[in-house]
């Protein structure tokens, strides 16, 4: 059987549908102004279209061992392969999104 080189892992996840190895598919920002961040994406980095899930519900919610009711709207966009998430908390909710301010 032997060793698979770097570029034979590769060809296999792509040929079976899979992320292949060594590489990013997705980044996520938590954003304080979602409008301006996107027209940050799409007329300087060229990024998008995106796709706007506003109040996204995110349902039974835990944070730190306790209930946690975030409301968030999510822009999801492509920037060659790789996706680019952007999320805007509505509200101070304790959660891993406010954690970045």
């Amino acid at each position: 059987m032997g060793i698979k080189s770097k570029n034979q892992i590769k060809a296999e996840a792509t040929m079976n549908n899979m992320q292949p190895l060594n590489t990013i598919r997705q980044l996520g920002y938590v954003v304080s102004d979602l409008d301006e961040a996107l027209n940050y994406w799409v007329d300087v980095l060229g990024a998008g279209p995106f796709f706007l899930i506003k109040h996204c519900a995110l349902k039974d919610q835990i944070y730190r061992g306790l209930p946690s009711a975030v409301d968030v709207d999510i822009a999801l966009g492509n920037s060659g392969e790789v996706q680019i998430e952007l999320i805007y908390q509505h509200s101070d909710e304790p959660s891993i999104y406010n954690e970045t301010n």
